[in-house]
């Protein structure tokens, strides 16, 4: 099943209106329409009453009618499937967060966390110099040990 993508035009209020909206549950803007248009599809193709359409149609008529009188509440079609939704957990909060980051922000703080106390670097070091050692000396290597021995400097 092949997939595609569908854009629509938003102006900013609208957009920040999702982005809003998705953060209280947690969830991306983009997780939040995909699952407004399912639902909305879902009602569509088994022939439920759509109160907005009605009120969108008539709405259009009167346009300069709606300027003086008081907004009413908009219809959320999926509001009852968001309120069911349970929060996500730290890490994958932290996950979703992070995944549209730039690779050139991201690898300065993923190095700055990978990087060890002085002590256990300095252990690490030695560890890798003895070992380095060990595969230098070795005469007889074969395998994937001749492949790094030929690497090591001799």
């Amino acid at each position: 099943m092949g997939t595609t993508t569908m854009g629509v035009k938003l102006d900013d209020a609208t957009r920040e209106r999702i982005k809003s909206a998705a953060s209280r549950i947690d969830r991306t803007p983009h997780w939040l329409i995909k699952q407004a248009i399912f639902n909305y599809l879902e009602k569509l193709e088994n022939d439920e009453t759509l109160p907005e359409l009605p009120a969108l149609l008539n709405g259009a008529a009167n346009e300069s009618d709606e300027a003086g009188s008081p907004a009413e509440e908009p219809y959320q079609p999926f509001l009852e499937f968001a309120e069911q939704i349970l929060p996500q957990s730290v890490s994958r909060a932290a996950i979703t967060a992070a995944w549209r980051r730039p690779e050139t922000d991201a690898v300065p703080m993923l190095l700055e966390q990978a990087r060890l106390p002085q002590s256990l670097g300095e252990q690490a070091h030695k560890l890798a110099y003895q070992l380095a050692e060990k595969l230098r000396n070795q005469k007889t290597a074969s395998g994937r040990a001749g492949m790094v021995q030929s690497l090591l400097p001799g």
